[in-house]
């Protein structure tokens, strides 16, 4: 028998790598933010959207009005940076040095629940991530908890805890950013996962008391509101280019499906090194392609909108052009297809149902929102990518071992040198 002390050094064993990863990251951005400024967009949404929602927020404690704001999400975030500014200190520095805590949560739970460095290791260099790690963007408070409700869901179900720890996340997420609460999907489905007759009853029932809070809090605000957006950002303005394409397509846009899986297509490929020496399912793998080919075709892939103006699409829209399509965004989706299909092939069957929810639902989610902005899809797909790497049984096969390793972090180079670049 374990005596107290070995408890608790067991206990916080695990967080020893998750602690230093926190660490060497807050360097990291430490000297990011030192040596380069930020984008215009960066700029333009800390000016005028961000800093001064925080600000108005603090002058109005203890009674915020959340009823219309400069912001199109939940108020959490700027809720929490309003009190160190109504109540410590209002100076923008310290703003952002307590913005950049919700990275490095992020960069510690990734450790955590991943285990393996090099995966996660481009999800905290691309641009996305490190501009809300240094800046006052309200960004990786959100991914923080997706990648916690993630873990969860990959873990251990069967304890009560599970359910507590999923309720209270969610329920921070939804307030951080209503666009996130399809992430009660995989929650369900993690709890419900291989149960029958009264266990599957429980467990539902369990589930629903899990996710209720998130709904109530979600459906306040719709109600607050008047829709899922505050009033300054439900647009009754006349059709223009940016909103096109949802109009022509009965108020849901037919790109996000196709616009994940084409980054899952880019970013897939170095995440498939464990993949050399298994067999996956080739039957899997070719139906993957279809879909993805399918669902590029549905939508234009050219369409004049403002929202399409950087990222992949500013290459993807120089391409061969047939119809209105570009012939390598197909291309992406239909690889971006084959590798989770492929992936999904050969991970266990929980791992995959949860993992597939998690991906619908984003989906899902997506569809209203013609703002196919890289920026909301990229940290997602770099969290899918690097949680299904580590799902994937690894070969003994020696070249599948250095793969495993050297293509995530030659990916981190690059998208670092990316980072770097745009924040010259």
């Amino acid at each position: 028998m374990m005596c107290p002390v070995e408890l608790s050094r067991a206990k916080w064993s695990g967080w020893y790598t998750p602690l230093l990863v926190a660490g060497v990251y807050a360097l990291v951005l430490g000297v990011i933010a030192a040596l380069c400024q930020p984008s215009e967009r960066v700029r333009y949404d800390v000016t005028c959207h961000h800093l001064p929602v925080i600000k108005t927020f603090a002058s109005q404690w203890p009674t915020p009005d959340l009823r219309n704001y400069l912001v199109a999400t939940t108020p959490a975030y700027h809720l929490v940076l309003s009190l160190v500014d109504r109540f410590i200190s209002d100076h923008v520095l310290l703003l952002r040095l307590t913005g950049s805590v919700f990275a490095l949560l992020l960069a510690a739970t990734m450790a955590r629940q991943v285990g393996r460095i090099e995966l996660i290791t481009p999800l905290l260099v691309s641009l996305y991530v490190v501009s809300a790690g240094i800046y006052l963007l309200p960004e990786d408070a959100a991914w923080w908890l997706v990648a916690m409700l993630i873990g969860l869901c990959l873990g251990n179900t069967r304890n009560k805890s599970f359910y507590w720890l999923a309720g209270c996340a969610l329920g921070a997420l939804v307030m951080f950013r209503q666009t996130h609460a399809w992430a009660g999907l995989p929650i369900i489905v993690a709890a419900c996962y291989g149960q029958t007759g009264d266990a599957l009853k429980t467990r539902m029932m369990r589930a629903a008391v899990c996710v209720t809070p998130a709904v109530i809090a979600l459906g306040v605000f719709v109600v607050m509101w008047g829709g899922l957006t505050p009033p300054a950002f439900q647009s009754d303005a006349p059709p223009s280019s940016a909103n096109l394409e949802i109009i022509r397509y009965g108020g849901l846009s037919p790109t996000p499906p196709a616009f994940t899986l084409a980054l899952l297509g880019v970013y897939g490929l170095f995440f498939v090194g464990g993949f050399i020496g298994t067999k996956p399912r080739y039957a899997w793998w070719i139906a993957g392609v279809c879909v993805g080919v399918a669902l590029a075709i549905i939508t234009p892939s050219t369409l004049e909108n403002p929202f399409r103006d950087y990222g992949i699409w500013r290459y993807l829209v120089k391409m061969p052009i047939v119809g209105d399509r570009s012939i390598a965004f197909i291309a992406l989706a239909g690889l971006g297809g084959g590798i989770v299909a492929a992936m999904a092939s050969v991970m266990g069957s929980r791992d995959r149902a949860i993992l597939g929810a998690v991906l619908f639902g984003f989906v899902i989610a997506h569809l209203p929102n013609p703002m196919i902005w890289q920026r909301y899809y990229e940290p997602f797909v770099l969290i899918l990518l690097a949680y299904a790497a580590s799902r994937v049984p690894q070969s003994g096969n020696r070249i599948a071992s250095r793969a495993r390793v050297l293509l995530p972090l030659s990916l981190a180079l690059a998208l670092l040198g990316v980072t770097l670049i745009s924040l010259k």
